[in-house]
């Protein structure tokens, strides 16, 4: 192909993309960033009925996140520091991710380690894991011994796993997917465990009736022995919640972590980096979660790198966008990219569970009902002509970039002449990634964001380095989930009955476990 075909077809592609950005940015009328360098909105937590009115209608409803300059008091979060953690939670056996070139968020597999022994792995410098989303449906059956070296090869291992924090980055088998956060082990979503939250949830919903499986998908292991303690829902923030959980990794910050930028390779998709980051820290990889987020960093901090949903055609993700709804929640097309993604409705609900659930309601009009069930026949349809999709376990979620670390952090790379070139191959592969406008907030202890659905978040995390305190590099963190508003006001935040059905259920069941736990 000649220079000038080569250019034409390269102008043409821009063209595409740029027409599709324009398109799915006019469904979304919430907060955008229109340039670099713009500062976090820092607010107290609002305490009063008309303060939590105006954060609502200023942050929630407008879709713009901010940080607390406090952490909410309705729990004493020092008490999950390393130092007093063996005090709070009993020593269950977890799923715990594995670094994988580089970072977390994409392993195909998780080690079965018992609690104790992973904080005292970490306590004694292993940074290469990291405690993320529990997921139901891998039953833990192998175990890693304790003080068995965790080097490829030697561990006993969860097959099947597939997004934050995530997270971030960085989105349970009922009402929701596993995990709103995407996943990921972003923290986010990363919080970044790179299975992705809605696929697979069809095949084993069974309805609302198990209510002990909704508590321990509400309280995510090993938190599930503090239903008494933790609240399912903060006072200042009533939305629906899906998931609480309990994010734990170690990570130094190290200037001179650049030993890595030796292996760049321009004709590698992933430019020969993988997902480490310049500068130290282990990152969530960028990505988007399904669910609104309240994150409460405990020790530790991280750097929240965030881009707009209006942006989400810049930011070059592994699935093909089909659409962007208003509340940030993004759809995937179901290829092959994504072969078991479940579309979802402007709450964050999958579109065929709520079918479902409107189908056994007796008194739903014949119309309804047929466009009920059309939504289910084209559903299966649709799954059938994927249904030999090729590795899929293997497939890194859609909701996630395929932009690394390294690029989101060019300015962290120390040498200069490899710092261009990476720019250099970078703008030709992204180039509409370097016209994306992004808001960085480093988060520590003592202090909360609220993060709305949708938004872009690459996390990267580092340990306490303060001499007042241990010299550990281990961070923690707890998250909330919540699904995203659809209503009209703060006295009405969904559209329809869908949510608080759920809800209820949940809030039955928590008070039966609550009444069986005194």
């Amino acid at each position: 192909m000649s220079k000038r075909a080569t250019i034409a077809v390269e102008s043409n592609e821009l063209k595409k993309l740029k027409d599709a950005n324009s398109l799915l940015d006019s469904n979304y009328n919430g907060f955008k960033v229109l340039e670099d360098g713009i500062e976090l909105d820092t607010i107290p937590i609002p305490k009063t009925p008309t303060e939590i009115r105006q954060f609502y209608n200023e942050y929630v409803k407008k879709r713009k996140p901010c940080r607390f300059s406090e952490r909410v008091d309705s729990f004493d979060w020092d008490l999950l520091k390393p130092e007093n953690i063996k005090n709070l939670l009993d020593n269950t056996t977890l799923q715990i991710e594995k670094k994988t070139d580089g970072g977390f968020g994409s392993g195909s597999k998780r080690l079965a380690m018992d609690f104790y022994d992973f904080l005292d792995s970490l306590a004694a410098g292993n940074y290469d894991l990291y405690l993320t989303t529990q997921y139901a449906e891998h039953e833990v059956i192998d175990k890693c011994p304790k003080n068995q070296n965790t080097d490829e090869g030697s561990e006993e291992e969860i097959e099947g796993e597939e997004e934050d924090d995530d997270e971030e980055e960085e989105t349970g088998v009922y009402a929701f997917p596993d995990n709103a956060s995407d996943v990921s082990s972003t923290d986010s979503i990363n919080f970044n465990d790179l299975h992705d939250d809605f696929e697979e949830m069809e095949e084993e919903d069974e309805g609302f009736e198990d209510l002990s499986y909704l508590v321990k998908e509400l309280y995510q292991p090993p938190l599930d022995t503090l239903i008494s303690s933790i609240p399912e829902q903060l006072p200042f923030l009533k939305l629906i919640p899906q998931q609480i959980n309990l994010w734990i990794g170690a990570a130094k910050e190290q200037e001179d972590n650049q030993a890595f930028l030796k292996d760049f390779d321009p004709d590698d998709k992933k430019l020969g980096l993988g997902r480490n980051v310049p500068g130290g820290g282990s990152s969530s990889g960028l990505h988007h979660d399904h669910a609104d987020n309240i994150y409460i960093p405990i020790k530790g901090h991280k750097r929240f790198t965030l881009f707009a949903p209006s942006d989400v055609s810049k930011m070059y993700t592994v699935g093909d966008v089909d659409e962007l709804y208003d509340t940030g929640i993004i759809n995937y097309k179901r290829n092959e990219k994504s072969p078991q993604w479940n579309k979802l409705r402007r709450d964050g609900a999958i579109e065929t569970l709520y079918a479902e659930h409107r189908l056994e309601d007796p008194n739903i009009s014949e119309e309804e009902r047929k466009i009920m069930e059309n939504i289910l026949n084209d559903d299966n349809a649709n799954q059938k002509d994927l249904s030999s999709s090729e590795n899929v376990n293997h497939l890194d979620p859609p909701s996630f970039s395929t932009i690394p670390p390294t690029v989101v952090h060019l300015d962290k790379v120390v040498d200069e002449v490899t710092r261009k070139n990476i720019e250099k191959v970078s703008r030709k592969k992204w180039p509409e990634f370097f016209n994306a406008h992004r808001i960085t907030v480093d988060l520590k202890p003592g202090e909360m964001l609220y993060l709305p659905t949708g938004w872009f978040h690459e996390v990267t995390s580092f340990g306490f380095r303060e001499p007042s305190e241990d010299s550990s590099d281990i961070h923690v963190a707890v998250n909330y989930w919540l699904m995203p508003p659809t209503g009209d006001s703060i006295e009405s935040m969904y559209s329809d009955d869908y949510w608080q059905t759920y809800f209820q259920s949940v809030s039955n069941a928590l008070k039966e476990a609550r009444r069986g736990a005194h």
